[in-house]
């Protein structure tokens, strides 16, 4: 649970996460998570220290209090696509993504960029990995080496987020289809194509 009090209808509170949650954005364009302190985090969004601790235990339950709606987010474009037939094997909502990054580049770029987060990497990663592998369950399709199948779902993750964090890194030098267009062919032919 990352938020401790959900008064999702309050514009006061709704308000002050939003401010907490770009603090702490700004703050890690600054400086390493590892090192950004709840201090900072209060200042930076000018709440006191008791208002960040009504609303969260500690700054990994803010970074993380609009992962779940991320998550429900790829979970109905996920949808979307399956519901139009689009869904390729092994696909997650790539383009998707990438086009959510677009369109809020500080954010990403300061989760995912050469200075991401590691633990925000990580849970990105283990999102997509656990897509790809339902896909793989619910389509039976399986390599015939097993380790190869285990792999696969770990593959397309790390390709994803390093093709993100690339994207990111280099101030987005294409648009979102072509560099999803990259990822897919990354994935699905490899380097020899």
């Amino acid at each position: 649970m990352s938020i401790k009090n959900d008064s999702g209808n309050d514009k006061r509170v709704n308000r002050t996460i939003r401010l907490l949650r770009d603090a702490l954005i700004s703050l890690i364009h600054e400086k390493n998570y590892d090192t950004i302190t709840i201090q900072e985090i209060v200042e930076r969004a000018d709440v006191g220290r008791s208002t960040f601790y009504n609303h969260f235990y500690d700054k990994d339950s803010l970074l993380f209090s609009g992962f779940t709606e991320f998550v429900e987010a790829i979970h109905h474009e996920q949808s979307n696509t399956k519901a139009k037939n689009l869904l390729t094997p092994y696909h997650i909502p790539s383009f998707f993504i990438f086009e959510h990054a677009g369109g809020n580049l500080d954010l990403y770029k300061a989760l995912l960029g050469s200075n991401g987060i590691t633990v925000f990497i990580r849970k990105l990663e283990q999102l997509l990995v656990k897509i790809v592998s339902q896909q793989m369950k619910q389509s039976n399709q399986t390599a015939h080496d097993k380790t190869m199948s285990k792999l696969l779902p770990y593959h397309v993750a790390k390709t994803f987020t390093s093709t993100l964090s690339w994207w990111l890194d280099h101030n987005t030098p294409c648009s979102a289809k072509r560099i999803n267009e990259i990822y897919e062919t990354l994935v699905l032919h490899g380097i020899n194509q």
